[in-house]
């Protein structure tokens, strides 16, 4: 398909599949990802729990595919800041959606024109999977409206019992 209608860009936002290597081959530079996290920090998998839980920068990154996970080229970020003592998982996430829309928006005629330089970052970051979380919460559900600071102390308990 992307042979016969050949688009200028391609925009992954919230898709949970890798794209194959002979799409980004034939789309070099030309697929970007729509990400929750301030790269290179909390690549994969559910990274607004994992910024939390390990303390490191907030945000959102737009950055091109690569044949790794949300390891390509950042073009553009911004850190946010919140207060874990009144934000949720939920209020936190939506306002990160909020935030990648925003950056997109802001930043589109240099992404679809191609009109930016990517770079990569010298820090190694961190990267999760689905089954880190599963361990992570060792069995129990995520309640996404509990407050983060109240999550972290119930979390720290319950991996010393």
């Amino acid at each position: 398909m992307i042979e016969r209608i050949r688009p200028k860009l391609i925009v992954s936002y919230n898709y949970i599949h890798i794209v194959p290597k002979d799409v980004i081959e034939m789309m070099p530079n030309r697929i970007v990802n729509l990400h929750i996290s301030f790269l290179p920090y909390n690549r994969g998998f559910a990274p607004n729990i994992w910024s939390f839980w390990e303390n490191t920068k907030k945000g959102v990154t737009i950055h091109e595919i690569d044949a790794g996970l949300d390891t390509g080229a950042i073009i553009c970020q911004k850190e946010l800041f919140f207060d874990e003592n009144k934000e949720t998982f939920r209020t936190s996430y939506d306002k990160l959606q909020d935030a990648i829309v925003e950056l997109f928006k802001e930043n589109w005629d240099n992404i679809v024109s191609g009109g930016y330089e990517a770079f990569c970052s010298a820090e190694k970051g961190s990267y999760h999977d689905k089954k880190d979380l599963k361990r992570l919460l060792g069995g129990q559900e995520m309640d996404y409206d509990e407050v983060i600071s109240e999550w972290k102390k119930r979390m720290a308990r319950e991996r010393r019992s």
